[in-house]
């Protein structure tokens, strides 16, 4: 590298500098990460204390410029929660719209800043401005149109002023109680939470986007990230679409900051007395991970206050404010890190400086000359706009950050330990001109200019950096220039980026990969390539040709065409050849090229070519990776590939990391630890038993060469931190057959920790039958039983059997098989196995074998198969069985050897797993399979694999991690892993039916125990205003419902039932207004630090109001995620392969207890809708969903109000169901015009929350609407009539489409209905006209139709107002048509008047819109009258 040596710093002793440590500061200036906002750099203002006297005679504004100022806010925290900018009063901490406000206490004007003020300094500062908006103070005092109008007037006035502002933060400090509407003046009880700040936000962020259409709108909520993270999903959720950043306050270790805590940790933690997160950078990264994870990836985070807390400065005389400034000087080298955008330090100054809580810009116990705090801002002002780049520290006491801006690069450092270093700076990718200058802040707050000095052997610049500096090095660099390699250098994208001559061919006949050039008789092709002036390169390929007399020519010219360098090849094999040449001052381009002279016909061969500079490897691979042993990836685990060349930390964005075959950059962060590695990092943990996969696209090295891979993707499985061991027992001879000739062993893989009963694996091995000898069999390890032994406690036989090598036959080998089983049985308590827990599993050719045995043994429950073969009679396309007798022998049919033509009554649950490129078994095997077992009643599912050829399920293959996955997740769903473990109970709340009186309540107000009950004898009645209240231990990240019945005496107001976490933060709440007892129902998820709750009951001054609840419970939702054994799919299916590594087939599980909707998109107003999911807030009452042909929207909430939802064209038609399965109806719009689709989510007060995008289909294909696999969330059913494919999005629990089932083509003949077919109580329709295919199509007025049982309607008061005509109207109504036979029917009413609640009476459902339900076959239409309570014949209501 070039250097110049500005001059020498010499100690007064000889040795000078190099008496002391040395510390590499290596820095990748290559390995970019983000660059630095302009606005990082803010200053806080509190309107009430900046006396005019402050800033008159213009310093104030000169320092600004001075140290680089980017933003001030106005008009300061909590202030902001007050103030009103057209009548301020001076008083910061008192609002004037207080009726017990007393005008008397109003400062002069003199005493504080006013708006006009601020824009005068703010504009001779240069500064961006940033202006508070006080929503506190409109919802405090019931003013909120008139709060509104403030805010408008005042962005107005700022305009007329010429004032353009740009930033808005809405309120200060929402979460905490000394703040504007917390503080509770009006002594309501009310104050913010997430749900109702996010609502606020949506009205105040419309109204100044209306004004100031590019604003930045700035929300905060509490520095606490990690623990409130069910705060922020709501406010993000609600309000992110208008949300650009999220403020938060950080004071370090409020309270108890000191100097010793600092020095103690490297980096220094966002640590309070009450909570210990991450680094600062790990809290910025947790928050984009955060926002990332909810959709919404532009919101960013942001820190408004900032500063160490109040601690040990505050009263230390030792602890000077020079101390203070370098604590705080390395939260804002974190803020550089980590990529924060918006950050303001508290404060400009306040009164007292040299006592006060944190500190100030300048010192106003010192007339307000600048604080050492100032000095810190001057250094990192050159930050702003730069690049930030990878730098690392070799002393982890020695903190470091680099920012490149263009030709400087200014390096920071920090010395946090006690004795002085010299630090050595490496600039990788640049080099280093000179030093252009360099500064040291130290004690006691000053900053003084420092020399550096070249090492002697190295070269590089070296400084001197005393204990307890922070210290900035301004470099004059210059950027090195990689060369580019050559362009498609392998050919494996044929003949791109070369020039040709003579037809030059593209062959199969490569090196590696799948492609080279071939010459014929004579011909070329050549390449221009950039280069450096005189620098060495090595050319190299390897090539060949057919006739070794004959030869063919690799090299170099110049850019005047001349030869620099060539090689004559005559090889008739490939051989490399490598050519080095050295490029003349003037050379920037060169020619490669491959020339065969006039041959006589002979053929040359090239392939492979790379122009390397001279000291970089010519073999640019993945030399390894790390954890070797893919199946235990740890949960806080990183994944290391290590490269044989300096890789670009920027070629990770080609890399494609996946969580469970769900693509997801999120979950993972790069980074590297030496140039030659890239590490992946879970942003939090990796999920336990998770699959974590890899694809590699091009990744490059420093050098400009491309890695593409031998083995394009990597997967690693997430330890489950169940460790169960494992051992493998050999029995070497279990039997021996033909009278002693030949012998049968076993292996047993059994997991050493045995303490509940084992489940057992029996695997039948494959191989062509041809394994063995005359006189023994070979028993093949499983290649999944170590595996499953160790994390599941599953013990396998390996099991041997006589085959074409051991002179065997099909019968035989099942013999032989029925020899292990009948071991097992026998040594089932020695080893404490369960056998009725149990499953079989085959790979290739022992998949018939072991596929027909499970049909065998009632008592096995599953069966796993792998590229296997289950139909011999009809086996097209396949390789296999071989041509022998073999599997025939002995037995009377194919058919009699096919499990296919075998299936047991009650199946085994299958798995199939096979590759679409196996042409030795083809899929089909697989898929046929699963449908015939699901058409047997059992529960039948094939993944296929994509691109996979056959025994792709063995370790040395790419898929194998993803089938230990997949048997895994198919294994633990339905139970089959060693243990009986119980659920955790629910919560025990006690007491909730007030039949003991108080008990265990505390209360608020005095209330009363009230013989009006829901049930029993008693219930809890509020009078006027009060509260109960109990604590209620719960388990972390789990769902609970809290459900009560409750009523209150006035409609008119409302009363609370809701729930708390420890820090008395409200996470989940209800409003109450019905006079009736009306069952109400929450739902909610516990955080990872959440272990109890407060479930409370509450009114709120109410006027004499009286409010009841009785009956509350807290339940744990629990999801049943297990595979039914049940079918009721109507239709079989065949998989297909799709576009992810895998595609399920034909999952038929049984559906779900509430009816699912059996109609396609296109009703007459573009709404289809199911009873049950019609219920939008889960509280157990079905509310409207009304739909306007001019695309309006609105859900009406039986006994509440009217949600309007976000506009759509009339081509956009909705369809409901409980897409994420909170309980909650949620809408899919689907556009007939684009094929577009999304799913919006309800929350639990029935507003629209979240909407996801899923992928688009084509307007021509349908959708319908169930629960396809049981898992109480609604999937899509796709279907497109003109060609009859049929496909089924599975929901996950974000109710986003989690993957594809892929069925066969039906025709374009048949219709599909959603509904239950098998007669097990499901939804059915009129038994008494039936179609031929026992479809039933309505409306009929036929009395057999059964009893009713319940009718759901809209309460009359949603229904009062008109409706224009055009509006549709739907009731779903759950019939009865025998004892425990249920059908839950949708009418559906176009009115075409202006509709009130009393056209809804007594309309017959021949007046309703056709619906379609279907009847369980071979029903009688006389069936008896149900018993129990007297019902009326069906009524519309």
């Amino acid at each position: 590298m070039k250097k110049i040596l500005i001059y020498l710093f010499l100690l007064l002793s000889a040795g000078g500098q190099y008496t002391y440590a040395k510390v590499d500061i290596v820095i990748d200036g290559n390995n970019v990460s983000h660059s630095v906002h302009p606005m990082i750099q803010g200053h806080g203002l509190v309107y009430s204390e900046e006396a005019d006297a402050i800033y008159a005679d213009g310093t104030m504004a000169q320092l600004y410029k001075d140290v680089g100022a980017s933003f001030l806010r106005w008009p300061g925290g909590t202030v902001a929660t007050m103030y009103h900018w057209n009548d301020l009063t001076g008083v910061g901490w008192v609002d004037k719209w207080n009726p017990n406000y007393n005008s008397a206490s109003n400062k002069d004007p003199s005493e504080y800043m006013d708006l006009d003020e601020y824009i005068t300094l703010t504009n001779a500062a240069g500064t961006e401005p940033m202006l508070g908006i006080n929503l506190s103070s409109g919802i405090e005092w019931d003013r909120q149109a008139e709060a509104v109008q403030e805010a408008i007037d005042m962005i107005k006035y700022c305009q007329s002023q010429n004032f353009e502002v740009k930033y808005f933060y809405l309120d200060n400090e929402t979460y905490h109680e000394g703040n504007g509407y917390n503080t509770d003046r009006d002594g309501d009880g009310e104050h913010w939470t997430p749900q109702i700040y996010a609502e606020q936000l949506n009205v105040y962020a419309n109204e100044i986007r209306a004004l100031v259409p590019g604003a930045k709108i700035i929300a905060n909520w509490t520095a606490d990230i990690r623990s409130n993270t069910y705060e922020y999903t709501t406010l993000i959720n609600v309000a992110g679409n208008n949300l650009d950043y999220i403020d938060v306050h950080w004071y370090w270790k409020w309270g108890v900051s000191n100097w010793d805590d600092w020095k103690a940790v490297t980096p220094m933690k966002n640590k309070t007395s009450w909570y210990d997160g991450g680094t600062y950078v790990e809290e910025i990264k947790y928050f984009n991970n955060l926002t990332a994870s909810l959709g919404k990836p532009h919101i960013k985070l942001a820190s408004l206050e900032w500063n160490i807390g109040p601690g040990d400065h505050n009263v230390n005389p030792e602890h000077t404010p020079f101390k203070t400034a370098l604590m705080a000087s390395e939260m804002q080298l974190q803020f550089i890190q980590g990529g924060l955008e918006l950050a303001a330090m508290w404060t400009t100054q306040w009164n007292g400086s040299s006592t006060g809580r944190s500190q100030s810009l300048v010192n106003s116990d010192d007339n307000y000359n600048p604080a050492p705090m100032a000095k810190v801002f001057e250094l990192y002002k050159h930050t702003v706009g730069g690049d930030v780049v990878k730098s690392t520290s070799s002393d982890g006491q020695v903190m470091t950050t680099t920012v490149i801006k263009g030709d400087k690069a200014y390096v920071y450092v920090i010395n946090k330990k006690n004795t002085s270093e010299n630090a050595e700076f490496f600039i990788n990718g640049y080099n280093t001109v000179s030093v252009a200058s360099a500064f040291r802040f130290s004690d006691p707050g000053e900053l003084s200019n420092i020399g550096l000095w070249n090492s002697a052997t190295s070269g590089n610049y070296l400084a001197y950096i005393p204990e307890n500096t922070l210290t900035m090095v301004e470099f004059n660099i210059e950027k090195i220039v990689a060369p580019v390699d050559v362009a498609n250098g392998n050919f494996e994208q044929g003949l791109t980026s070369w020039t040709l001559w003579n037809n030059p061919a593209i062959t199969s006949d490569a090196t590696t990969g799948s492609s080279a050039l071939k010459l014929v008789d004579f011909g070329s092709v050549n390449q221009w390539v950039n280069v450096q002036p005189s620098t060495t390169y090595t050319l190299s390929a390897y090539a060949k040709i057919s006739n070794s007399s004959k030869y063919v020519v690799l090299g170099v010219k110049d850019q005047n065409d001349i030869d620099i360098g060539s090689s004559d090849i005559n090889n008739s094999y490939y051989t490399y050849h490598p050519i080095t040449f050295t490029t003349d001052a003037n050379t920037t381009s060169v020619k490669v090229f491959f020339w065969l002279p006039s041959s006589g016909g002979a053929s040359a061969f090239v392939d492979d070519f790379q122009l390397i500079k001279v000291g970089g490897s010519t073999d640019f691979t993945l030399n390894d990776f790390t954890p070797i042993a893919s199946t235990s990836l740890a949960a806080n685990g990183s994944i290391t590939l290590n490269f044989s060349q300096d890789v670009a930390l920027s070629s990770a964005a080609n890399i494609e990391l996946s969580v469970n075959k769900v693509v997801d950059s999120s979950a993972g962060t790069w980074s590297q630890s030496s140039s030659t590695s890239l590490i992946l990092s879970p942003s939090s943990t990796w999920t336990k038993g998770a699959l974590v996969t890899l694809k590699i696209g091009s990744v490059t090295s420093s050098t400009g060469l491309s890695f593409n891979g031998d083995r394009t993707e990597y997967e690693f499985i997430v330890d489950t931190d169940e460790n169960f061991g494992w051992e493998r027992i050999e029995i070497p001879t279990l039997i021996t057959r033909n009278n002693g000739a030949h012998n049968i062993p076993l292996k047993v893989v059994m997991p050493t920790s045995r303490d509940y009963k084992v489940p057992v694996h029996i695997w039948v091995h494959g191989g062509g039958w041809n394994g063995g000898t005359a006189t023994n069999s070979w028993a093949y390890e499983s290649p999944h039983s170590e595996y499953l032994a160790e994390e599941l406690g599953i013990a396998t036989l390996e099991i041997a059997y006589r085959n074409v090598g051991s002179n065997g036959t099909f019968e035989q080998a099942m013999e032989d098989i029925d020899a292990a089983y009948q071991w097992a049985i026998a040594n089932a308590d020695t080893y404490n196995l369960d056998l009725t827990n149990s499953f079989f599993s085959g790979g290739s050719a022992g998949t018939p074998l072991s596929s027909l045995a499970a049909q065998r043994y009632t008592d096995i429950k599953a069966y796993i198969g792998l590229n296997g073969v289950f139909n011999f009679v009809d086996n097209p396309n396949s390789n296999f069985p071989p041509n022998n007798t073999y599997y025939g022998h002995h037995l009377p049919s194919k058919s009699a050897n096919s499990a296919i033509d075998n299936i047991r009554a009650n199946p085994p649950l299958t798995l199939l797993l096979h590759g679409d490129m196996d042409t030795t078994i083809n899929y089909t095997q697989s898929t046929l399979f699963s449908d015939a077992i699901n058409a047997a009643g059992g529960s039948g599912q094939t993944i296929i694999y994509p691109g996979e050829e056959h025994a792709f399920f063995n370790q040395t293959y790419v898929q194998y991690e993803d089938v230990l996955y997949e048997m895994a997740k198919f294994l633990k769903a339905n139970g089959i892993m060693q243990g009986d473990p119980i659920p955790p109970s629910d919560p025990d709340l006690l007491n909730g039916d007030f039949e003991d009186g108080f008990t265990h309540w505390s209360l608020w107000n005095n209330p009363k125990i009230a013989t009006d009950a829901n049930t029993g004898a008693a219930a809890l009645k509020l009078v006027d205003y009060g509260s109960v209240y109990q604590w209620v231990d719960v388990q972390p990240s789990t769902t609970y419902t809290l459900s009560a019945y409750a009523k209150i005496s006035n409609s008119s107001k409302h009363v609370v039932l809701g729930v708390k976490v420890q820090n008395d933060i409200e996470i989940a709440s209800n409003n109450i207004y019905n006079s009736n007892y009306t069952y109400r129902k929450i739902t909610f998820t516990t955080d990872a630090n959440t272990t109890s709750v407060k479930v409370f009951f509450r009114l709120p001054s109410s006027s004499g109001t009286s409010a009841y609840v009785d009956d509350i419970q807290l339940i744990k939702v629990i999801s049943d995620s297990s595979s039914s054994s049940s079918s009721s799919s109507a239709s079989s299916s065949s998989s297909s392969s799709s576009s992810s590594s895998s595609s399920s087939s034909s999952s038929s599980s049984s559906s779900s207890s509430s009816s699912s909707s059996s109609s396609s998109s296109g009703s007459s107003s573009g709404v289809t809708n199911d009873a049950v999911k019609s219920d939008f807030n889960g509280d157990g009452t079905a509310d409207i969903f009304w739909r306007n042909a001019d695309g309006r929207a609105e859900i009406a909430i039986s006994g509440g109000g009217i949600e309007s939802l976000n506009s759509k064209s009339s081509d956009w038609s909705a369809q409901l169901g409980d897409f994420n399965g909170d309980g909650a109806g949620d809408t899919l719009w689907r556009n007939a015009v684009t094929g577009a689709v999304k799913v919006a989510l309800s929350d639990a007060n029935g507003n629209q929350g979240a909407v996801h995008n899923l992928a688009a289909k084509g307007s021509a294909w349908l959708t319908q609407v169930g629960d396809f696999n049981g898992d109480g969330r609604d999937d899509i059913l796709w279907r497109k009539p003109s060609v009859g494919t049929v496909a089924i999005g599975i929901s996950d629990a974000a109710g986003q489409q989690d993957r594809l089932v892929s069925f066969y083509d039906k025709g374009t003949a048949w219709q599909a209905f959603v509904g239950d077919f098998n007669g097990d109580g499901r939804p059915q329709g009129d038994p008494a006209n039936p179609l031929p295919n026992g479809e039933l199509i309505g409306p009929t007025d036929s009395p057999t139709f059964g009893q009713p049982v319940r009718i759901q309607f809209a309460a009359p008061s949603v229904l009062t107002e008109n409706r224009p005509f055009t509006w549709q109207y739907n009731v779903g109504i759950d019939q009865e048509l025998r004892d425990n036979v249920r059908v839950s029917v949708n009418y559906y009413r176009t009115a075409h008047f202006n509709q009130q609640v009393n056209h809804n009476e007594n309309l017959s459902s021949s007046q309703y819109d056709p619906y379609c339900v279907t009847a369980p076959g071979g029903v009688s239409p006389n069936w008896p009258a149900s018993t129990g309570s007297t019902r009326s014949p069906a009524t519309i209501a």
